[in-house]
């Protein structure tokens, strides 16, 4: 018998992780399997390699290979995560490390897999486009002004009525902290 034990991976994932997959439910996926049959059961374990670990999840993080079904490939499943911070579309690793009972594959033939995370948040301020409407005499009515995104330093929101001699908005500044943007 030729065959010599080891672990094959796609080199990199079908394609880039987006922050919008949980809520879309798309996942990128990538290939694993065995180049020989084990004795046992070998377990192999994804985990993100990236400082910034908020950039993806599994969606199943383990894969296990049986004596039965080891050369058919299996397939681990990534989705984006949206982080709200506007950090850019950013390259990470994920680790793929093999556990089992059969030494040949306990903690060996680790594999590395390329992906790209594409960040969608986009710095913007948005205002409820509905019509306020007011009449004289005492009337009121309101508006929301949200951010998409987090801010990395704090943003003043000006408000300056188009009439200043017929209405008036109370506050007439919003501010928005890092800490507390999406209250």
């Amino acid at each position: 018998d030729n065959d010599i034990a080891g672990t094959v991976a796609s080199p990199k994932a079908s394609e880039p992780v987006l922050e919008t997959d949980a809520v879309t439910g798309r996942k990128s996926n990538f290939s694993v399997l065995l180049n020989t049959e084990p004795e046992l059961y070998v377990v192999a374990i994804g985990t993100v390699d990236s400082p910034d670990e908020g950039e993806a999840s599994f969606v199943f993080q383990n894969i296990t290979f049986t004596p039965a079904d080891w050369s058919t490939p299996k397939f681990f499943y990534i989705q984006g995560i949206n982080e709200f911070d506007r950090d850019g579309d950013k390259d990470f690793n994920i680790t793929i490390s093999f556990k089992s009972e059969d030494s040949i594959y306990d903690g060996k033939f680790n594999k590395t897999v390329a992906v790209q995370s594409v960040d969608n948040d986009i710095a913007r301020i948005n205002v409820d486009h509905r019509a306020v409407e007011i009449s004289e005499p005492n009337t009121t009515d309101s508006f929301v002004v949200v951010l998409n995104a987090k801010p990395k330093a704090p943003v003043t929101v000006i408000y300056t009525p188009s009439r200043p001699d017929k209405f008036f908005t109370t506050p007439r500044k919003v501010y928005f902290i890092e800490e507390r943007w999406n209250i």
